[in-house]
């Protein structure tokens, strides 16, 4: 079990910024911190820079900053991609790692060739590119991300997604300073439509190779369940 007096550290996922967390905060039982990414809010950087090492890098920082001794990392989507940087980059400093529907690369793999590849199908033509950013239409991210919002949670989905970087589905993923003894806890998304429960399955059988110690949680909520199931969002990592 986790050490009572870790903080959470919130990384939020693609197209998304710490204020995708807002919801979950009031509710957790421990400090945290919901980071920004560089490309968005306290971090601007140009999205053509923005990959997995100066993600990592960032987070570390921000952590330093908030001056915490001991953290669980808790990720959402693809920042399982900055995860395993900053765990290695913490060293002992970490209690848990939290991936909440999230796809998991094992060692030397990049994030899109961690899909089954009918998924990567499926995300080629979903995933619209402009220069070295990413963008998805309303319409698919309310299909993929937002299936299980009402229409007040959707309208906060829609209206504060960002542009992302490319390079956090094609840059390759190392676990190197990552202990395998470093507890991993994988949030299974029952209603998840962009990860869906087989795919994830997938990735849990990835987690697994990276580690000897994988507990996997099921909630009722889709893939950003930070907005459409908060409360049961912070009751998982209360619970840790």
């Amino acid at each position: 079990m986790s050490d009572a007096n870790s903080a959470f550290v919130l990384i939020h996922g693609g197209h998304q910024g710490s204020w995708f967390w807002e919801r979950v905060v009031p509710l957790l039982d421990r400090p945290s911190l919901a980071v920004d990414l560089p490309g968005r809010g306290r971090h601007p950087a140009e999205l053509n820079t923005v990959g997995v090492e100066l993600s990592a890098n960032s987070v570390l920082a921000d952590i330093e900053e908030a001056d915490f001794d001991r953290v669980i990392l808790v990720g959402n989507s693809i920042a399982s991609a900055t995860m395993p940087g900053v765990a290695a980059g913490l060293a002992g400093r970490v209690d848990r790692l939290v991936f909440l529907g999230t796809p998991v690369a094992v060692e030397g793999q990049t994030t899109m060739a961690s899909f089954p590849q009918s998924v990567q199908d499926i995300a080629a033509t979903r995933i619209r590119t402009a220069g070295g950013a990413t963008q998805t239409s309303d319409e698919d991210r309310r299909f993929m991300s937002g299936n299980d919002m009402d229409d007040e949670q959707a309208e906060f989905l829609l209206t504060r997604t960002v542009p992302d970087s490319l390079r956090f589905f094609h840059e390759p993923i190392t676990w190197r300073g990552v202990s395998r003894s470093l507890p991993r806890t994988y949030v299974r998304l029952l209603l998840d439509q962009a990860l869906v429960v087989a795919t994830q399955d997938h990735m849990i059988a990835n987690l697994r190779t990276t580690g000897d110690s994988v507990d996997v949680v099921d909630l009722d909520a889709g893939h950003c369940p930070m907005i459409s199931n908060p409360a049961g969002v912070a009751a998982v990592l209360n619970a840790l």
